[in-house]
């Protein structure tokens, strides 16, 4: 049996032997990190693309990457495009190089275990994130961005099941009134116009086709059924069911008029994750065609910018191509929070309903980049 300082001098021994590449033996990895910031601080400058271990989700599904800039802490650009749905996240993780050995990412400190050209190896607990510098053309483009400015403010609360719509230059929205009534807002002279209402109990705007004709669900039950009225006669002019008319068991709770036809989606409670965009005959609301979009995100809005159906987000405002999936993702900057109700396009620009700390109602305008 070998005792221990015999063991030791053995060892000792051996590692003056094998010189300094003895370190393969004891430790993971033998490559040269990147070159220090001078200041013993590892150097992250660069674009790099992020993969996980099955502990982490830090990268998601789809394609990530981090770019650094130049100095040891700050904001990193962090992408990831879905696999699935085309949808681009945009994000700024702050970041601060500890030592060269502890890195600081979006609140955790990781451990740098694997330092070597253009590899790095971060490790948090039993998460990895794996990290390979990129030095051709980005894997994935950024989002677009655009500033969000506040243009009108309602002094009636929007109701809780209220979008945002579009005719000409004109936004339209429920409030929270008796009546669920409908309030116009003029895009060009930032005023408000006066409630109307509409007495059948599809009252729930949709989409809306002219400044009295709308298209609106009764916020009740599954959302299945949907009622073409006309708030001036107050008049129900026709009348869908998803199951009935359309064949699927799916809500028609949002939707735009593209100038020809209503477009109108919601969730379908039989196939999880996906998005059926049904486009109806304005008039009798028959079924024209159907096609699945986005699949597993959730729309909250849709509008039509002219040429393409946009959908909204989690606060993003994604173009949706001929294929289904995500054509751009528009990241909005300013004030804005991270969650509006509504998404409309007039006039050449982008316009969305939030709701303030006093759950009162804004309308923002973001103009296309």
């Amino acid at each position: 049996m070998i005792r221990g300082s015999a063991f030791a001098g053995s060892f000792s021994r051996l590692l003056r032997l094998l010189g300094p590449c003895a370190a393969i033996l004891i430790l993971p990895s033998c490559g040269t990190p990147p070159a220090p910031s001078g200041d013993g601080r590892i150097d992250l400058e660069g674009l790099w693309l992020v993969t996980t271990n099955g502990g982490s989700n830090y990268a998601g599904e789809g394609t990530t990457t981090l770019e650094f800039g130049s100095a040891p802490s700050g904001g990193a650009q962090y992408l990831n495009r879905s696999a699935v749905n085309g949808i681009t996240f945009c994000e700024t993780h702050a970041y601060t190089a500890l030592s060269d050995k502890v890195v600081l990412l979006d609140g955790d400190h990781y451990e740098v275990t694997t330092a070597a050209a253009g590899e790095l190896e971060l490790a948090f607990g039993m998460a990895l994130l794996n990290l390979t510098r990129v030095t051709g053309a980005p894997p994935v483009e950024p989002c677009l961005e655009a500033d969000a400015v506040e243009v009108g403010k309602p002094s009636e609360e929007p109701g809780s099941w209220t979008s945002l719509s579009a005719f000409g230059d004109q936004l339209y929205l429920n409030t929270d009134q008796t009546g669920n009534l409908i309030v116009g807002f003029d895009t060009g002279t930032g005023l408000f116009g006066m409630g109307r209402e509409y007495t059948g109990n599809h009252d729930h705007v949709v989409a809306v086709r002219s400044d009295s004709e709308f298209y609106a669900h009764c916020a009740c039950g599954n959302i299945t059924t949907l009622e073409r009225f006309d708030v001036d006669s107050d008049t129900m002019l026709a009348a869908a069911n998803s199951q009935v008319d359309y064949g699927h068991f799916m809500a028609l709770e949002t939707g735009t008029f593209s100038g020809s036809s209503l477009i109108v989606t919601g969730r379908d409670y039989e196939d999880s994750g996906v998005n059926r965009v049904l486009t109806v005959d304005p008039n009798s609301l028959a079924l024209q065609s159907e096609r699945e979009v986005l699949p597993e995100a959730f729309i909250e809005d849709l509008a039509w910018n002219g040429t393409q159906l946009v959908a909204l987000v989690n606060g993003l405002i994604v173009t949706i191509g001929a294929d289904g999936m995500a054509d751009e993702t528009l990241r909005l900057e300013g004030t804005v929070n991270d969650f509006p109700d509504g998404l409309a396009f007039a006039e050449g620009a982008y316009y969305l309903l939030y709701q303030d700390a006093e759950d009162n109602a804004v309308i923002y305008r973001a103009q296309v980049p």
